[in-house]
């Protein structure tokens, strides 16, 4: 006797469901992209107990024919995908035939449609059987209504969300679709109640306002790019504005919302520098691509992609979002909220003189011209001018300060190598000290000469303070090029030799350090993404004293 036998359709069905539609924001995903794939310009998707209950999507595009609707809901029937070659340049959100036969296998399905030279018709489905199919007067379009998900796969319910995370997932999802076609007009209501709805004006800053709120848009700068016949669109959000998780970067590939690790962390390489730790930034990011150098038949919801040559267009996405910050930075404003018991008497204290980090000549005028009032709590100074006041970290300011003269001094193609008559002793512990002695090509390779004794040669740039830092920071990250080494030993040098608290800044060296922060490329924020200067507008103040509302 036979052990093998085929599934039954059903069964088949149920199995699929289990990779396509796992929670309810999965079955909105795969009716919205058939909506989208039917040229719709107005998408409504409504929904009950976050979609267990009901599922409603509406849309007005082509519709279906009597003789489509059957078809719809079978394994493997699709109106997009006919040959092997429309694999290869896929244009549509949808291709495998899948979504609609899995999802009414666990389901209560009704789907009414009326295509421009057909009748309204109306399909009844249940747990993926055709119940009937009749006469149903309405607009050219499709509504997929959805009842009872999961009703005869009891099991899945076990590992459902809770009902605020799964409003979260199908909220994200829908900010996901709206952003991805600007000019589709999207609405989502949950439990009777408008979330929220957009215009389809095809602006995608006044779709941010909409979906956002103004406080994005306003900060939120389209910069627009090409490499070969990749065109791209983004949208950089000012650094001011940060939240502490990746949910606010999105990444478009021809209208598709994918997760695509290596674009996301070229756009944060951009941003370097102008946040802080474990912060992201508010970035849109539309590429364009020939369909046959994209592959998105890689995952089972279609999140995931591959391009050809993507290290190229990384690179290139970082380096313009960086070039566009760099023209574009300015002073944070915020308003100025204090409490009392957040400062102490500490005070700051130059370790070393400032002249040695300044260069001789200011290369831009990119801070506003403003006048020394006073000492905060011996850390911050306080500067005004005609447009309001102004905050300074001193700590901060000096950092950026030292990070780009160290910037600007190692040259990584020729760095000077300086011989010592007497080693410079280790201050490295045994441990690292004999790891140095299995390491000497590499630290050779760097410039540095060593033995049991210490140094005996290094870059000329590097402070002696600084040379078993530098040794240290070699032989932690074996993987270090000589433009990373620079890098992180820019960050480390500028942090530990910047102004620390204990002793008060005079006026005179407070006004000098400002004319060195004046010189950097970016001096509104320190190496480590905190800013140096924060701005409280005239405007800001009235509206703390009630002069105006």
């Amino acid at each position: 006797m036979a052990n093998i036998k085929l599934m039954s359709n059903q069964l088949a069905n149920m199995i699929a469901a289990g990779e396509v539609v796992e929670q309810p924001q999965h079955v909105i995903k795969e009716l919205v992209e058939n909506a989208m794939d039917a040229k719709a310009k107005h998408i409504t998707i409504d929904v009950k107990d976050e979609g267990l209950s009901l599922i409603r999507v509406e849309d007005d595009g082509i519709g279906m024919s009597e003789e489509d609707l059957p078809l719809s809901i079978q394994r493997h029937a699709t109106s997009k995908v006919f040959n092997i070659e429309d694999l290869q340049s896929i244009q549509t959100l949808g291709f495998r035939g899948e979504a609609l036969a899995a999802i009414a296998s666990v389901s209560k399905l009704k789907i009414f449609s009326k295509s421009k030279e057909t009748s309204g018709k109306v399909m009844e489905v249940d747990s993926g059987e055709i119940k009937s199919i009749h006469d149903y007067a309405m607009n050219q379009g499709t509504i997929v209504e959805i009842t009872q998900l999961f009703f005869n796969t009891p099991a899945r319910f076990k590992f459902m969300k809770s009902s605020f995370q799964q409003q979260k997932y199908i909220r994200q999802l829908f900010m996901e679709m709206a952003l991805s076609r600007p000019t589709i007009s999207f609405q989502l209501i949950e439990n009777d109640k408008i979330y929220k709805q957009t215009s389809g004006s095809g602006d995608t800053l006044l779709l941010i306002e909409e979906l956002f709120g103004k406080q994005y848009a306003t900060v939120t700068q389209k910069v627009t790019t090409q490499i070969a016949h990749t065109k791209m669109e983004l949208f950089l959000g000012s650094p001011d504005i940060n939240v502490s998780t990746k949910s606010y970067m999105h990444t478009f590939v021809n209208q598709r919302y994918v997760k695509h690790y290596g674009i996301q962390e070229s756009i944060l390489s951009g941003y370097d520098g102008r946040l802080m730790t474990k912060r992201y930034p508010f970035v849109l990011c539309y590429i364009t691509i020939d369909p046959q150098r994209i592959d998105i038949n890689i995952h089972p919801q279609k999140l995931h992609v591959k391009l050809t040559n993507e290290s190229v267009l990384a690179y290139h996405i970082r380096e313009t979002v960086a070039n566009h910050l760099n023209s574009t930075i300015r002073p944070l404003v915020r308003p100025m909220q204090i409490k009392d018991d957040q400062y102490s008497s500490q005070t700051l204290e130059f370790e070393e003189n400032l002249d040695i980090y300044e260069s001789n000549e200011v290369k831009q005028t990119k801070i506003p011209t403003m006048y020394y009032i006073g000492m905060l709590g011996g850390t911050y100074g306080i500067f005004q001018n005609h447009e309001g006041l102004f905050l300074v970290d001193a700590h901060a300011a000096q950092e950026r300060v030292r990070y780009e003269y160290y910037q600007d001094k190692f040259d990584i193609k020729n760095v000077t190598q300086i011989q010592r008559i007497v080693a410079f002793p280790w201050t490295l512990d045994n441990e690292m000290i004999e790891d140095a002695m299995k390491q000497t090509s590499l630290l050779k390779s760097f410039q540095f000469d060593v033995s049991k004794e210490g140094i005996h040669a290094h870059p000329q740039l590097i402070k002696e303070v600084d040379l078993n830092h530098a040794v240290e920071i070699i032989l932690n990250d074996q993987t270090l090029s000589m433009s990373q080494f620079k890098d992180q030993l820019s960050k480390d040098m500028s942090c530990k030799g910047s102004i620390k608290a204990n002793q008060r800044i005079s006026q005179h060296e407070f006004e000098h350090l400002i004319a060195s922060l004046n010189a950097c490329d970016e001096p509104y924020h320190c190496p480590h993404g905190r800013p140096t200067i924060i701005q409280v507008t005239y405007q800001d103040i009235e509206k703390m004293f009630k002069r105006i509302v």
